[in-house]
Order: structure tokens, then sequence, then C-alpha cells
């Protein structure tokens, strides 16, 4: 019978990312996964390429969840040495596995390669590890049972290591009952931070023992995240909750307003100029793609002259002259569209090096009310 609050670990090997070299993305990418699949992520750990290490955080890892996915040291070099540990910790030999040999050899033969002898220990698994196939690279992975509990070797490379989660740990998870029916609720909200709006959410939840509640803050938004496997706790804190972020709720999917922006813009047959006096630049980089060059300008002369929708953002002044001592900032949009125009203004706290993409999403939300309430 498994057991009731099954957790899944991660451990990134390597000193590219202990050194900061590059950025552990596949701990973020397999932890959503696991979350969206409704399983429960536990500890997040990075070791160097030093066996004794990777030993370390595999047994510790190990004693306190039920799985571990150890992310990469899979490759044909001296200090690949994940699997080495994973047989060290488990007390399993390494055994050679002559279809990943033929699968390695073959891969690099069809690139025109020359097969080193250092790739075979790539065809190293413990003994009784069930091998999982790695279509884009020489590194295969494994999923090995351990004193009931379950290691899974996944390659570095997240063009490897991603499509091999989804596809082969994934499922094995499923089926091991490591997924439980949790129910989840997020929205994100633009202009409000974690501190003026936690006290009263808390509140709520602590009328609802049943409900977990978090927060997610990356400025300008605030994503709100409820989760709970009783379905009826879950919704009495969700209406509590709505009334008190509703001025504020952007999406309830986690799209960001220049993405939701974006997406109309993409379906409109109309022809839009924008001049952008507010965000150097940023708006421009976010809206502007080949998809919706033909609808879409940023000061162009000639655009501007033959747009069916003209907008001019403005404001931010204290902002560029770097002017601290103010508190509040303006952003004025002026919209002209078939011979009318229409301003809107809107009072921005001053945020220093934060207001100007604050501003940018801000406008990109307004200029969506906009269209629809036209459309």
């Amino acid at each position: 019978m498994a057991k009731q609050n099954q957790r899944v670990a991660l451990l990134a090997t390597g000193d590219e990312v202990i050194n900061g070299d590059i950025v552990n993305s596949n701990g973020q990418a397999i932890a959503n996964i696991l979350v969206e699949a409704n399983i429960i992520v536990g500890n997040h750990l990075v070791a160097t390429d030093e066996q004794s290490d990777i030993e370390y955080c595999l047994e510790f890892l190990l004693s306190q969840h039920e799985a571990v996915i150890s992310i990469g040291g899979l490759g044909p070099t001296s200090d690949d040495r994940t699997r080495y540990a994973i047989s060290k910790v488990s007390q399993t030999a390494l055994k050679f596995d002559d279809q990943s040999w033929h699968n390695i050899i073959e891969r690099l033969e069809s690139l025109g390669l020359t097969v080193p002898e250092s790739n075979k220990q790539q065809a190293m698994f413990s003994q009784g590890a069930e091998i999982l196939g790695n279509h884009n690279g020489t590194a295969a992975g494994c999923y090995l049972q351990y004193n009931n509990k379950h290691l899974f070797m996944l390659p570095g490379p997240p063009r490897e290591c991603l499509p091999m989660m989804q596809q082969q740990v994934l499922p094995i998870l499923q089926k091991l009952n490591f997924a439980k029916p949790i129910q989840r609720r997020s929205w994100l909200l633009l202009g409000i931070s974690e501190g003026h709006i936690a006290s009263e959410l808390d509140k709520i939840i602590q009328q609802h023992p049943d409900v977990t509640l978090g927060y997610r803050a990356s400025s300008p938004y605030l994503e709100i995240k409820l989760h709970a496997t009783n379905t009826e706790a879950l919704k009495k804190a969700e209406r509590e909750i709505l009334p008190l972020i509703k001025t504020n709720l952007i999406s309830n999917n986690k799209q960001k307003a220049s993405s939701q922006l974006y997406d109309y813009i993409q379906q409109e047959n109309k022809s839009i100029h924008i001049t952008d006096k507010i965000s150097g630049g940023l708006l421009e980089s976010i809206l502007l793609t080949p998809e919706v060059y033909s609808k879409l300008a940023f000061h162009d002369s000639t655009a501007l002259n033959q747009a069916d929708i003209c907008i001019e953002l403005d404001g931010l002044y204290a902002y560029w002259d770097q002017n601290s001592q103010q508190t509040k900032s303006t952003l004025s949009l002026s919209i002209q569209s078939k011979g009318k125009s229409q301003r809107i203004e809107k009072q921005l706290p001053y945020r220093s090096k934060y207001l100007r993409g604050f501003a940018a999403e801000l406008a990109c939300w307004e200029l969506l009310q906009w269209f629809i309430k036209k459309a």
C-alpha cells in the first residue's frame, strides 16, 4: 500500500552548477512537471562532481524521501560519477549493458563520429535497474528500486533530460501512486505586494486548515496559490479570497497582461501604432514579433499615419530623471481610433528600477481592457 505523502527529491550534479556557470533549469522544469501531475516535490540539492559529495546527497535525500531523481553526471569523462555514486549507495554492482553500447555506437557513427572507449562507461548501470532510453543523446538513464525507495538517473542536457522525465519517469511515478488528488487554484495579481495582502489572506486560511496558501512574487506580479485535497474546503476559501484580490486580478492561468494583449493583437484585424515614451523599448521587445509585425508598429511615422489605432504612452518622468524623492509617478495612455480620442491616467507608486516593468505591464492591461470594451 502506498504511503499517504510520498515525496520526490531532486539532485542536480556538476561543478558547473555549483560554481554558477549554468543555472539549474532542469530542477525548475522537473518540479513543474511533478507539481502539474499532483506529485509532491521535496528537497532540491546540488552536488559537485566529487563522487563522495554525490553519495552524501543521495543518502540524505533517500532518508527523507520516497524517490530521488538525479540529474547529470552521465557523460563519458572521468568527472561523470553519478552512476558510480548510485552503485555505491544502493550497494549494487555496475553491469555492462550490450544494447545500450550498441545504441551509443549507432548514434555516434550516424553523426560521422568515431566511438571512444571512454563511452563504454555510459553503458554501465546498477544491476537490476530498468534502463531508460535517450533518443536525443548517448547517455541513457535508469530506474532502480532500493530498500523500498525509488532512484531515477537522468542525463543533464535539458533536451535529453526533460523528454525522458515526461515520457518515462513520470509514468513510473504515477504507476507507483505518487500522484495525489490535489485541487489547485492560482491567481496572478498586478501592482500589489505580498506584504500588503498576506495578513488578510492568512486570516482566511486559518479558518480552512485543509487548504494550503502560497505566494510567488515576481515583480511586478504576485501569484497567489491554493491547494487542497478537500474540494469543498478549497471552494469555500476561494469564495472568501476572490473579493479581496479582484481589483488587482490579471488572470487565473498565470498569463501576464502583456501576453494576453499579444494574443489579442494576433487576432485583431486592425493596424496598431504605439509611441512608447515610458519603457525605453521594453514594451516593443515584449510585443513585437514576426507574427504581429504586419499589425503592430512602434515609432514608425509611415505606420502612424496609416494605423487604425494610435496609442501614445507617456509619463514616468521621475524614473527617467532618476528622481528617487518622488513617491508617485504617472502613467498616461492616449488612444486615438476612428477620429475619437481617449486618455487614461494611472498613478503608480515609485519603485525605482522596478517601475518601468510595472508600467509596461499595467499599460498592456489597460490597453487590453480598452480593446475588449470596444470590441
